[in-house]
Parts: structure tokens; sequence; C-alpha cells
């Protein structure tokens, strides 16, 4: 996929989760994160990719998604901003940074400076951390 950057508008994103409020939660409660800008998150994984995800050892199969919503304090209802992960290969992964809606991205494609720059130094799991 080729990397897209969008004007202030956003642009159609390759990959819609306008549905990702439907999602499963996966951390207990909204944390902090320091990778992200110290922004809350929330994270939420495609229904089918919830077991996936709570195995931190298994291997994601293509079709696998998993969503970070943002927000500027713990109890905000109105999240600032998604960022999306999808494995669209065996090997490869794909990001979007998405509006509020899950439809306009401002960011998305195969290699993200701003998320694979974190990603290659995150523990070696098969969903966090890539291969350098």
């Amino acid at each position: 996929m080729v990397y897209s950057e969008a004007r202030d508008e956003g642009i159609v994103a390759e990959l819609d989760v306008a549905d990702w409020r439907t999602w499963p939660r996966a951390n207990p409660k909204r944390f902090q994160s320091k990778g992200h800008g110290y922004l809350w998150v929330d994270v939420h994984v495609a229904p089918d990719a919830a077991a996936t995800y709570a195995d931190r050892d298994a291997v994601p199969a293509p079709g696998f998604r998993v969503l970070m919503a943002g927000y500027d304090t713990a109890t905000a209802t109105k999240p600032t901003g998604l960022t999306l992960m999808a494995k669209v290969s065996a090997t490869d992964w794909f990001y979007a940074v998405l509006g509020q809606d899950g439809k306009k991205a401002t960011l998305q494609g195969a290699a993200l400076p701003v998320c694979t720059g974190c990603h290659q130094h995150a523990p070696r799991t098969p969903i966090f951390g890539l291969a350098p």
C-alpha cells in the first residue's frame, strides 16, 4: 500500500472502522500511553480478534485489527482521534490515523514513521514489536 497523507479535511480511509465503538474494549480502564503522547487511551479489538489480542504470543492472521481511541482526559467521552493497526499479509501491517468517525484518515499507509518508529522498539510480541 502506498503511504497517503491527507489534507485538513481528510481522505477516505482505506479501512473503514466506523463501527469501532461496538468492538470490545481490551483494557479494563482507560490509561495514559507514553508512546502516544500521554493521551488517555482505550484499546478496542475487532470482535473476531479478541482472543488473538488476549494471547500476546499468538500470531495475528491477515485481517486482524486493533484500534486505539485517544482522549484528552481520563473521563472524556469524545475521542480526539483514532489510530488503527491492521494485519494485511503474513508479514505486513497497515496503519491509519483517523478522525472520530473512523471513516476519514489524516495519515494512512504501510510504513507510517509515526507508528513504526515506536513499534520497532516495542517488546517483541507478534502484535506490538515489529521486526527491525
